[in-house]
């Protein structure tokens, strides 16, 4: 079944009649990254075997791209406070130790991936502590900040002055299992988007994309899957791109918390739009074929204090884009008050993309275990319930999926 190609829309004035942005300083991005696979705790035992991880452990360059990415700093939604010894000050590093790392890396992303390329205008800064709760009255020293930079194969030396990042989130298609891994396409059609960008940063997300498509038509390591793909690049100007094909999407939230979500792009209920590589004894047999050029194009201006957020279906399917916005609130709140002072703007900008990010995938996946019989059947429905009952089906509660949430906060560059 072919789909009609949607219109290209173009959001920037949607955005700028909601919150005019002006030409302003030069801008860094906070990275906030966290995923969790669908069988994983606690939808699975501990004692499970994890799914696919892919690529990943292979020694090719996809294999060793897909190591890498894995490293980076992420959460898998399982915020919580670290222990502290009697006498000194509460602070929360929000569960992101040694453990969190084992298992993220342990369960991965399931059948989604993601991608991010630095092109030198992301903060540099490791996570530092924040503070759960008002401080005592003896204040007590600033917790020192460590410095990191993403590991160097993120960035290429040769055009870091472009300052163009782009970040990027796939959900592999899980219809093509067993015959197929699901999770080969989504990593292979981003590490392929990640070497476009590379080679030119400047490039246009929807251009990066096509290249990506290509690449994985003739990569004989895939034989087969589709996939949806969300892709943005992020220039130290303010100025954004982005493409969206399929029901992965994003939404840009103003620092004034004026908002605009993405919409879905589907075939039909529970079918979206996917770029495909169909292997030949099941061509002309109907399957799914939609190309690069059917995604929706954006472009946007961001300024200090905005937030670009990225997401997979895992999330959109099952918390409504208003829980989203008021836990973008609550968390700006938060590191806006008395007790964490401490911080500077970056490390506040570090911190809500982290946080966000983890918050956002904590709130999805305890989303997924909603019946629908919450407060006498009265309380808020997840998203895919209410399109299923548009669509005739009696399909309550939540839909348990691999989720990926990718955050970027803008900051004024120091």
């Amino acid at each position: 079944m072919r789909a009609t190609p949607l219109r290209t829309m173009r959001a920037t004035s949607l955005l700028r009649s909601i919150h005019p942005v002006t030409q302003g300083p030069a801008l860094t991005y906070a990275l906030g990254l966290s995923y969790a696979a669908k069988q994983s705790p606690p939808f699975v035992p501990s004692s499970y075997q994890p799914g696919s991880a892919g690529f990943a452990g292979q020694k090719t360059p996809l294999g060793r791209w897909v190591d890498l990415m894995k490293s980076l700093p992420a959460g898998r939604g399982e915020l919580r406070k670290t222990n502290v010894e009697e006498g000194q000050e509460d602070l929360s590093d929000g569960g992101w130790g040694i453990d969190t790392a084992w298992q993220v890396r342990k369960w991965g992303a399931g059948e989604d991936f993601f991608a991010v390329v630095d092109g030198g205008n992301f903060g540099r800064l490791q996570r530092p502590k924040i503070r759960l709760i008002s401080p005592p009255s003896r204040r007590g020293r600033r917790t020192p900040s460590r410095r990191t930079r993403f590991p160097p194969q993120l960035t290429n030396p040769a055009t870091r002055a472009d300052f163009q990042t782009h970040v990027a989130l796939s959900d592999g298609v899980g219809g093509w299992a067993p015959d197929y891994d699901p999770s080969l396409y989504s990593q292979a059609l981003m590490y392929h988007y990640a070497k476009a960008a590379q080679a030119q940063p400047s490039i246009a997300p929807w251009e990066g994309l096509k290249k990506a498509y290509a690449a994985v038509e003739a990569d004989k390591h895939v034989e087969a899957g589709s996939a949806t793909a969300c892709a943005w690049n992020l220039a130290e100007d303010g100025s954004a791109r982005g493409v969206n094909l399929g029901d992965s999407g994003f939404s840009v939230i103003r620092r004034d918390d004026s908002a605009f979500h993405s919409s879905p792009q589907t075939h039909y209920f529970n079918c979206p739009l996917q770029l495909s590589k169909i292997p030949p004894k099941l061509r002309g047999q109907g399957v799914i074929m939609d190309k690069p050029e059917m995604g929706e194009k954006f472009e946007v201006k961001l300024g200090s204090g905005d937030v670009m957020i990225l997401y997979s279906d895992g999330l959109s399917d099952n918390l409504p884009m208003e829980h989203v916005q008021q836990l973008n609130t609550a968390i700006g709140d938060l590191l806006r008050s008395e007790a964490n002072v401490h911080l500077t703007s970056e490390e506040r900008a570090h911190e809500h993309a982290r946080l966000l990010a983890d918050v956002l995938v904590a709130a999805g996946r305890n989303a997924m275990t909603r019946t629908g019989k919450e407060e006498g059947g009265k309380g808020w429905k997840t998203p895919f319930e209410i399109e299923a009952k548009k669509n005739g089906k009696n399909w309550p509660g939540g839909k348990i999926d691999d989720v990926c949430v990718l955050v970027a906060v803008a900051n004024n560059k120091i």
